[in-house]
């Protein structure tokens, strides 16, 4: 089951509420990027049969950021 796909629903609820006014649903995006990017960090080869929902946001996600979230990520297992 692609653990991101609850962030995406959640993200078209919120902007189909909210007359898709992105500025109402940062903080789901804000989830969404970072589930993506969790998943990215934790399984670089698999990441998009994992989750589909998240494929193409890697390019996203620029290699200074990449590094100091895998840092992070990695000292919390």
């Amino acid at each position: 089951m692609d653990p991101c796909k609850k962030f995406a629903c959640e993200l078209q609820k919120c902007l189909a509420n909210n007359s898709y006014n992105e500025d109402k649903c940062t903080q789901i995006v804000h989830t969404l990027n970072k589930c993506c990017l969790e998943n990215y960090i934790l399984n670089p080869n698999r990441y998009e049969t994992i989750s589909p929902t998240c494929s193409g946001f890697v390019s996203q996600f620029d290699t200074k950021h990449l590094d100091k979230a895998k840092k992070k990520i990695v000292k919390g297992l």
